[in-house]
């Protein structure tokens, strides 16, 4: 039986090329596009799966509110919080304090390179299932002088030969021995590191006081709960904990689910608001959008061709045949071409892998042998068969003998309401994936020219080191002897990544305003160098020895404090006094994503650089267009004299602003492809359903033009319907188009302005494309030979 219908089926397909071709290419189309989201999105879904326990590994984060309304979500911890839930709260089993990673260097022999790792406890390798390849797993870090690292760092410096006992200079300043080489963490683990060294080695290096509750020393605190059905019961134990421990600051604290780390880590307002997950089910959803575009295509043109199986389908009831029968038939055709078209479109998916991998940054490849992977293909495959076989087959199957034998084909036609009702359906999908294309490439263009409040551009940014700290000047004034350089400048971060904060008191502060100003040390070219606008008062002057103790604040500081004349007031953080020396324009210190906080700056010493920057002060350095290539030469030959022993580590500000961007650019390129996929699958169904209304019309096209009707005239005529569809479906398509980028646009504290243009240009792109599809069958049909179209009248 199955024989029999599948030779049927080749038949029918190899009698209509052109339609059964449409119907492939739709088909192949629809489906590698939702393989390779597919791919993606599993891959996505898999991060911080690799845990044995991951459902009972959680990252303790804090919610803090300010008298201002806003309430801030953080993930850094009081030191002391780690103890104090492993000996007074039963339910945790193991936890775990991390510190800042950081990029050491890492010198064996003739081996040098910089290496991204942390300071944690021990217990690490237990909370976050960290297996060792060499040690021993009851005691990784024995000591101070210890370090672990992974299994690729070692294979790095010692090839294939055992790490352990071997001793690694560190930053040129220490030896660290080799104790323990756990395994390479996986590629979709959230956490990434190659080294980790002793906790208490962060202690005392930096000298950092954990016994109190005031997150000095901003820490991740990781736990491990007995069981993962306790997280509630220890949510809401913890949640006050810090109000018991300091009356001045008092976070609500609360627990994050391991398998949250990656996909919802977005916070807004102290509530979780997606993140990665938002690109996870808009891609589900595109993917399962242009499959049903594509089934539509299968069930137009097989309903709209289904007088050319009327009497096949009369004969074969005549015969015998159930209905039951006539509907396996026709459904095992649609399942058939939908395996064909995997077979193809898997094809397609090998050719194009490589250049996706590119888009996304990832390394996706097809693992048959994973039944993940296999079952849900075959899955896709036959929902899609199906889907696109089922009216089809129920509407063929329906047909009554009588009637079809006879010549009677009225209710063959009677489904061309539903017909057009799925072009409409079809097409409006198209105009909402335009519409929301174009937004997204909106917004990605807004935030990227974006006034930040200082100059990104031609800027040099420079990892310092202990050596270039410590013979900074010499560097300094070296390096502005190359007429290439306009200027220099050091700082304790970068602008965008001003993230440390204190809490400032001034003349009229109400004693319930606990708002936090974030804050920064620079020097006294940093806001020159960097192109920051000062408003009002003056830039930080060697001219002015007081200006080590005064303040440059932003515009949002002064709104903060109520000042009229914000020049001259006095400011005091801590036990420290100073006056407010000048303004600057706001500007965004926490990245694009964030809404622009207050932020002080303050005067770091010249002479005690590593004490006042830290050990994330950035050296910047502008210089002139188009010198790129002279002074990256330059910069480094002038760093291997002041820096001999640390390779000098160059970025550029603009780079890591446009590295901010890279999950939305991914997606707009990604949505760009799939607004391209889904406007060929739609006309592709709309040239098929042209080509057979003018085959079913062809007579009344000869008598028309024997009628004296003209071309254009016949034209219109065989265009007018289908553009009305078009059009109904830019009508409907608009509003709900309209709905989606607004609540899309609601998640960007900055961002673009919904234009009409957004809506108007699809629209027209849209009727032109239709247009031109259907002219040119239409045109066709409308210049053939009438004496062929009447001769069998």
């Amino acid at each position: 039986m199955i024989r029999n219908y599948l030779t049927t089926g080749l038949r029918n397909f190899l009698r209509h090329p052109i339609y059964t071709a449409i119907n492939v290419l739709g088909l192949v189309l629809g489906l590698a596009c939702s393989i390779f989201i597919f791919l993606w999105v599993i891959d996505e879904l898999s991060y911080d799966q690799y845990h044995v326990d991951n459902d009972r590994v959680f990252k303790v984060m804090e919610n803090e509110s300010f008298s201002d309304g806003r309430i801030l979500t953080d993930q850094f911890t009081p030191g002391i919080l780690a103890e104090t839930l492993l000996s007074e709260f039963p339910e945790v089993e193991e936890t775990s304090r991390v510190a800042w990673s950081e990029v050491k260097l890492f010198s064996f022999g003739e081996k040098v390179n910089y290496e991204f790792g942390n300071y944690a406890d021990k217990s690490i390798f237990n909370v976050l299932n960290l297996p060792l390849a060499e040690g021993d797993p009851n005691n990784a870090l024995p000591d101070d002088e210890s370090v672990a690292i992974s299994k690729k760092m070692a294979v790095r410096y010692f090839n294939n030969t055992s790490a352990l006992g071997k001793i690694f200079r560190l930053n040129n300043e220490s030896d660290v021995k080799i104790t323990a080489v756990f395994e390479d963490l996986p590629k979709n683990a959230t956490e990434e590191f190659d080294f980790i060294l002793t906790f208490d080695r962060h202690l005392k290096q930096n000298k950092v006081d954990i016994t109190k509750w005031d997150n000095e020393g901003w820490l991740i605190t990781f736990i491990k709960l007995k069981d993962s059905s306790m997280k509630l019961q220890v949510d809401e134990k913890i949640k006050n904990l810090m109000k018991k421990h300091n009356e001045s600051f008092h976070p609500e604290l609360f627990l994050l689910r391991m398998a949250d780390w990656r996909l919802r880590k977005n916070f807004v307002d102290g509530k979780q608001s997606g993140g990665r997950i938002n690109y996870v089910i808009s891609f589900s959803l595109v993917a399962i959008l242009i499959l049903v575009i594509a089934c539509i295509n299968f069930m137009n043109l097989s309903t709209a061709r289904s007088a050319n199986r009327s009497r096949e389908v009369g004969i074969r009831k005549v015969a015998g045949a159930s209905r039951r029968m006539l509907i396996q038939q026709f459904m095992t055709e649609s399942i058939g071409l939908s395996l064909l078209s995997l077979v193809i479109a898997l094809l397609l998916v090998h050719l194009l892998l490589p250049v996706f991998n590119d888009f996304t940054g990832k390394k996706l490849t097809v693992n048959y042998l994973d039944p993940v992977v296999s079952f849900s293909l075959l899955g896709i495959t036959l929902l899609t068969g199906i889907l696109a076989g089922s009216y089809p087959a129920l509407f063929l199957s329906s047909f009554r003998p009588a009637s079809v034998l006879k010549g009677n084909l009225q209710s063959v036609f009677s489904d061309s309401d539903l017909r057009k009702v799925l072009v409409v359906f079809q097409f409006s999908l198209s105009m909402i994936i335009i519409v929301c294309t174009l937004v997204v490439n909106d917004q990605i263009t807004y935030m990227r020219n974006k006034n930040l409040g200082f100059d990104r551009k031609n800027v040099l940014e420079i990892r310092t080191n202990p050596e270039i700290l410590k013979s900074y000047e010499v560097f300094r004034n070296e390096v502005l002897q190359n007429p290439m350089i306009t200027s220099i400048a050091i700082g304790a971060a970068n602008p965008m990544e001003i993230n440390g904060s204190a809490w400032f008191d001034w003349q009229g502060k109400s004693s319930d305003d606990n708002t936090l100003f974030n804050v920064a040390d620079c020097d006294y070219d940093y806001l020159a160098t960097l192109g920051f606008t000062i408003v009002e008062g003056r830039n930080f002057s060697r001219d002015f020895p007081s200006d080590s103790s005064s303040f440059i604040v932003t515009e949002e500081v002064v709104k903060r404090m109520g000042f009229a004349n914000p020049i001259g007031q006095r400011l005091r953080v801590g036990d420290e006094y100073g006056q407010i020396i000048g303004v600057i324009q706001d500007f965004h210190n926490l990245g694009i994503r964030q809404t622009i906080q207050p932020t002080v700056l303050t005067l770091g010493n010249s002479d005690t650089h590593d004490a006042d920057f830290g050990r994330w002060a950035t050296i910047f350095l502008r210089y002139k267009p188009e010198k790129l290539k002279e002074v990256l030469e330059y910069v480094r030959s002038v760093g291997k004299k002041s820096s001999p022993n640390f390779p000098i580590q160059v970025s550029f500000v603009d780079e890591n602003f446009d590295y901010q961007f890279r999950t939305e650019t991914m997606t707009a390129t990604l949505s760009t492809g799939f607004t391209i996929l889904a406007i060929i699958i739609s006309c592709l169904g709309l040239f098929g359903l042209a080509l057979f209304s003018t085959e079913r019309r062809v007579k009344e096209i000869g008598v028309r033009k024997v009628l004296g009707a003209s071309v254009s005239g016949l034209t219109v005529l065989l265009c007018k319907d289908f553009i009305r569809q078009v059009v109904y479906a830019i009508l409907l398509g608009s509003p709900i188009a309209y709905y989606i980028v607004q609540h899309f646009l609601a998640q960007y504290p900055y961002h673009t302005q919904i234009d009409f243009s957004m809506f108007v240009i699809p629209a027209l792109v849209m009727l032109f494309i239709s247009l031109s599809v259907i002219s040119y069958q239409s045109i066709k049909a409308a210049l053939g030979n009438v004496v062929e179209a009447l001769r069998s009248e």
